[in-house]
């Protein structure tokens, strides 16, 4: 499936990171589209199925609401993943530019 070995599955609960226990089922959802939302209270990362309307979740869409804290550290992790998957796997993860633009990163920040 993926170059290279298997990455572990990390999760972050109450500041401890630590592997996810063998004996969990979770429901999983092939995100095409994503949104990101701030408040004063946190962030709020709604992730989807098919394109996403403003402000309207559907049954294939889910919300994940994270203090910022810990929407800092899901960050720092993500980008770590990657950037291991990319050096282990010897590939290079690609975005198109119109898609980086389109975001408003600058290369540098990829």
């Amino acid at each position: 499936m993926f170059p290279g070995p298997p990455m572990p599955v990390l999760w972050h609960s109450a500041s401890v990171v630590r592997e996810k226990p063998k004996e969990v089922h979770m429901n999983e959802l092939a995100a095409a589209y994503f949104s990101i939302r701030t408040s004063p209270l946190g962030v709020a990362i709604t992730f989807g199925a098919t394109p996403l309307d403003e402000n309207v979740e559907t049954d294939e869409s889910l919300v994940v609401k994270l203090s910022y804290q810990d929407a800092k550290a899901l960050a720092v992790m993500l980008r770590r993943q990657l950037k291991r998957y990319e050096r282990e796997g010897k590939v290079t993860i690609t975005v198109p530019a119109e898609v980086m633009d389109g975001f408003g990163i600058t290369p540098e920040e990829w």
